[in-house]
């Protein structure tokens, strides 16, 4: 679910200024790029005479540009009526977004977004087009005339520590023309017998090691907690797409929770003596795992069901597996002894607080989970009684009888982060079983990285914070005393979230030394 979408359209309208290199020629496809753009649009078009004049036609046209971000896009391609302020939705808190491609024309194909990095650009670029800020490219000096310019480009963004965020909600129409830019140079490249690495931004000389790719499903949380964390922990690169070329060189892949979908990655990484490590976050060699899934998706449960199977196999396979928890680790043992520890983790620089003038009492209620909602039901009621106290309910609409702000699921983590940033105390209902007590404490270092303190159940995923940093219920009541009390009481709010920060900088921000040298043990 999308939020403030007019306001979104309304700032790509005051702060966005789309800028179109073009060579001259093929005026009507000119016209038609234009045409797709939004009514209103600040545009600049940087005309040249061709590719080697293409960067400094760009360069000038930046030195024109007032406008806070700048959207680069190719003289031929199209964009539909959602794209821009996708692309604004996603930038926002990072340094700019890059689209995801439908290519047509003379081929047709589907280019996703992919996570950003370094050390995933330095091999392969990104995206081509991308909305970034206009400090951002004065910054790094614009572009240079070399072989790909925007590849060049946006490895000197994310060396300079600019961030981009992948936005694939946001499409982007590639026109492949038989003599366009990108086969042409492709071609020359060929003809001069140069590689595909010989166009790379980097040299091989400065080319950095790629330990593992970690493959997610897509770009959602867990996979930004479990494959986009650790590759950034030990330098690896994320991926959703297959690497099949073997550009990254990288010795181990790391599979999301494989299962028999994932089957042709799997017996390729195989094929070429990579190291096959499986990552889980949960466990799903459960048989109540299909039970849970099935009470409100019967068509995923029942997959779900057959699917196990495959991915039991696949564990039994793997060189190495990746767990979340302790916990987790012993059902997995069980089938692969060879089982690492690396828990969640946390980049700071991925969150902030939100000043709010009510305090927030929040709740994120998935269909996993609509059995546990009763818990909390109760202690909610309450804190929306009080005087400036606001209750919101991520995720699912409970239909409770009091008031309460839903808020739907929200289009991506980014967007989930802005949600929370707004919490004073997030509340987690869990009633334990053989799957929730293999649950991780995300949910702790995701509140506490937003400003609220952590209410939780009295359950195994929770059992191993430190006293002081958590307050842990056992029954409904007790939900409502403890979450009363805090509202009541800041300064005791206040120590809670002081002691988590705290004990979460020390030991489960994303660079600690004793959770990268486990990925590197289960890795090497």
């Amino acid at each position: 679910m999308h939020h403030n979408i007019a306001a979104y359209k309304k700032a790509v309208l005051r702060h966005v200024t789309v800028l179109i290199p073009w060579h001259g020629r093929d005026e009507d496809l000119l016209r038609e790029t234009i045409s797709s753009l939004p009514n209103g649009i600040r545009l600049v078009v940087a005309r040249n005479e061709g590719k080697h004049e293409m960067a400094a036609a760009l360069n000038a046209a930046i030195e024109t540009i007032k406008t806070r971000y700048v959207f680069v896009m190719g003289a031929d391609d199209v964009l539909d009526e959602r794209t821009l302020w996708r692309l604004w939705e996603a930038a926002l808190g990072a340094d700019g977004s890059y689209p995801w491609m439908l290519g047509f024309g003379a081929q047709r194909f589907r280019f996703q977004a992919e996570p950003w990095s370094v050390e995933r650009i330095q091999d392969r670029n990104v995206c081509g087009v991308f909305l970034v800020k206009t400090r951002a490219l004065r910054k790094i000096g614009g572009w240079r005339d070399v072989p790909i310019e925007d590849w060049d480009l946006t490895y000197r963004l994310a060396k300079a520590g600019f961030r981009l965020n992948p936005a694939p909600l946001a499409r982007y129409g590639y026109r492949q023309r038989l003599g366009g830019l990108h086969r042409t140079t492709v071609a020359e490249a060929q003809n001069l017998e140069l590689r595909w690495r010989d166009l790379a931004p980097v040299s091989d000389s400065e080319r950095k090691h790629v330990p593992g790719v970690f493959y997610e499903w897509k770009l959602d949380g867990t996979g930004y907690v479990r494959c986009e964390l650790p590759a950034r922990c030990v330098g690896g690169v994320a991926r959703i797409s297959l690497d099949a070329q073997d550009a990254h060189e990288s010795p181990a892949w790391v599979f999301q929770y494989p299962n028999s979908d994932a089957q042709e990655a799997w017996d390729l990484a195989k094929k070429m003596g990579k190291k096959r490590v499986i990552d889980v976050d949960d466990n799903y060699l459960s048989p109540e795992l299909a039970k849970i899934v099935g009470a409100y998706h019967p068509e995923n449960g029942e997959r779900w069901g057959v699917l196990q199977d495959s991915h039991r196999e696949m564990v039994r396979e793997a060189d190495a597996i990746i767990c979340a928890t302790p916990a987790l680790a012993e059902v997995y043992e069980s089938e692969n002894p060879n089982v690492f520890v690396c828990e969640n983790s946390i980049d700071p620089a991925d969150w902030e607080v939100t000043r709010s003038k009510k305090r927030i009492v929040g709740v994120v209620l998935s269909t996993n989970h609509m059995h546990h909602f009763g818990l909390v039901e109760d202690a909610l009621r309450a804190a929306s009684l009080e005087r400036d106290v606001e209750v919101q309910v991520l995720g699912l609409d409970p239909d409770w009888d009091f008031a309460y702000t839903h808020i739907r699921f929200t289009p991506g983590v980014p967007a989930y982060r802005r949600v929370l940033s707004r919490w004073s105390i997030g509340v987690a209902p869990v009633i334990e079983n053989n799957v929730t007590r293999c649950k991780s404490d995300l949910k702790w270092l995701e509140f506490t990285k937003s400003g609220a303190v952590l209410v939780g159940s009295s359950v195994e995923p929770y059992a191993r914070i430190p006293e002081g940093c958590i307050e842990r219920c056992d029954s409904s009541v007790a939900f409502s005393d403890v979450v009363m009390g805090l509202l009541r009481d800041e300064s005791c709010r206040r120590r809670m979230l002081r002691a988590s920060n705290e004990h979460i900088d020390k030991y489960r921000l994303v660079g600690n030394d004793d959770l990268r040298s486990r990925y590197n043990l289960a890795l090497a």
